[in-house]
């Protein structure tokens, strides 16, 4: 799977929650987030931005389901902390991005007197495509030899999400909402934890 088809399922979920003959009261959400992941031997990136993209219909009182889609820009992290310390390191070349899409549950609460503004609690459990290729170069201390190093990583591997957030109206159908989170990628021998945060604007239809 590559990024054009990551960015075909973002443009479907849009063309999806424009569709006004839908007896639900369905919400579209187009969002930027900044996500920090933790320690792993699996990957190496530092914290890194992502879009995201996410459609929720009413299923009944208080009950939300949907699907979100994001896509990650990752940034790799230093050669020194992947290799140690003792040579001279050139910024590494390359790039590496990451498609997740989650199918989840939202459980709104209306706060206020207007019930313009809510709080959720969300949850969801879904797949994550990653597609690495970095190369770090650089010698072995003064007139060292050359180093290089190619770290190529491309899997598919199931995860998790959970995330609080606040939806307030702005305008009419216009929203604002944020959504603090955690996510856990299931990677083998160890899992990776990312904590996340996006700020996203929501069409009600």
């Amino acid at each position: 799977m590559n990024r054009f088809v990551c960015v075909f399922i973002l443009t479907a979920l849009a063309m999806t929650a424009a569709i006004p003959d839908c007896e639900a009261a369905d919400l579209f959400i187009l969002g930027a987030g900044y996500s920090s992941y933790q320690e792993s031997t699996a990957l190496v990136w530092d914290p890194s931005y992502y879009m995201t993209g996410s459609y929720f219909f009413d299923v009944g009182a208080g009950l939300q389901l949907g699907l979100s889609a994001s896509y990650h820009f990752l940034q790799p992290r230093p050669a020194s902390d992947l290799f140690g310390v003792g040579g001279y390191w050139d910024a590494p070349e390359g790039d590496g991005w990451m498609f997740s899409l989650m199918p989840a549950v939202r459980v709104p609460f209306p706060i206020g007197y207007d019930g313009s503004t809510l709080v959720y609690l969300q949850g969801g459990v879904g797949w994550y495509h990653l597609d690495l290729d970095v190369v770090y170069t650089g010698t072995a201390g003064i007139g060292g030899e050359d180093i290089e190093n190619e770290v190529v990583a491309k899997w598919d591997r199931p995860g998790i999400d959970g995330r609080f957030g606040v939806l307030t109206r702005l305008n009419g159908s216009l929203f604002l909402e944020i959504s603090p989170g955690i996510s856990v990628i299931f990677t083998g021998g160890e899992s990776t934890w990312s904590f996340n945060g996006y700020v996203a604007v929501d069409l009600s239809m």
